[in-house]
């Protein structure tokens, strides 16, 4: 069994393909065309080879960035052509990059004057054993 691959097969990584991910990127591909591209699998490109190796990680976040710039800018320099489809633009972006693109709301709920938001209880007296009902009567009540 290989030392450095034991129980599975050699990696096909290769340095060479810090600057085929970087070239991909800057022409707007997604990561699922780059790992076709190599011929690996998109965990490969995207767990496996940024945790082995240093270099792949710097290279794949830079192409990652180059891919997303390459598609604002074809958002950018198409959004006065009549054909240009905006909302599907937007919805393609959203996919693509969520954490820059996609839309989100947030739904805040607060009490009285922005303050927590009070809740009672209602205790059955009848249900409660003699034991809870002792506990229950040597703790002070706070009705205000």
């Amino acid at each position: 069994m290989d030392e450095k691959h034991p129980g599975g097969a050699p990696s096909k990584y290769e340095p060479e393909y810090c600057e085929k991910v970087i070239e991909f990127g800057k022409a707007g591909y997604s990561i699922v065309e780059m790992a076709a591209e190599i011929g690996v699998c998109r965990a490969t490109l995207e767990a496996n080879w940024p945790a082995e190796h240093r270099e792949f990680l710097e290279a794949f976040t830079r192409a990652k960035m180059l891919s997303q710039a390459w598609w604002e800018g074809k958002g950018r320099t198409n959004l006065n052509e009549t054909s240009f489809q905006s909302s599907l633009y937007a919805r393609s972006m959203a996919a693509r990059f969520p954490r820059d693109w996609r839309e989100s709301k947030r739904t805040e709920l607060t009490g009285k004057d922005g303050g927590p938001i009070e809740s009672a209880s209602k205790i059955d007296m009848a249900k409660l054993t003699e034991e809870q009902l002792r506990a229950l009567s040597s703790i002070k009540l706070d009705n205000a």
